[in-house]
């Protein structure tokens, strides 16, 4: 399990440096029109249902991979990629067991919201603060991982779940 909670705080981590890059780095404002389109996107998506779960899997990670190429760092890009094929370390691992928390609408207007102020800050090019939004948006899959898992109905949704568990 300590692996897991690493592999997450790895992708925080890196997903931090990505956002205090793209607002250190960003040129002009026009650079954010793609991941505002899919942040649209994603808010107009107000409930996780068997219909909306692909696409809001797809923009969400659409979301975390257009603020890691605002960084404009190729190496980043790759480290991102590397650490997302670890277990339960992507953006979107947990969406579909954290549809059934029982606090599930709420979690998705944090998410949403955390997102919104990610943006800001780098829009605004607060490097620090952008940086520790995306660390701590990180850590909302943290949560989602551990409450799933102490609950039994809800951790029949999270592949893999008994290989943590032991």
């Amino acid at each position: 399990m300590s692996d897991v909670r690493d592999a997450i705080e790895l992708r925080g981590v890196l997903e931090g440096t990505a956002a205090r890059l793209a607002a250190e780095r960003l040129t002009k404002a026009d650079e954010l029109e793609c991941i505002r389109q899919v942040q649209a996107r994603l808010d107009a998506i107000k409930h996780i249902t068997v219909d909306t779960f692909g696409t809001y899997t797809d923009l969400n990670e659409s979301f975390h991979a257009e603020l890691v190429n605002l960084a404009k760092s190729a190496m980043l890009r790759r480290s991102v990629e590397d650490v997302k094929t670890l277990p339960f370390a992507s953006p979107s691992a947990l969406v579909f067991a954290r549809s059934k928390l029982p606090r599930a609408a709420e979690m998705i207007i944090v998410g949403h919201e955390q997102h919104h102020a990610i943006l800001e800050a780098v829009e605004c090019r607060q490097g620090t603060r952008a940086e520790a939004l995306a660390r701590e948006h990180a850590q909302l899959s943290r949560r989602n991982l551990e409450i799933s898992l102490t609950d039994e109905d809800i951790r029949n949704y999270v592949p893999g779940s008994s290989l943590i568990l032991g």
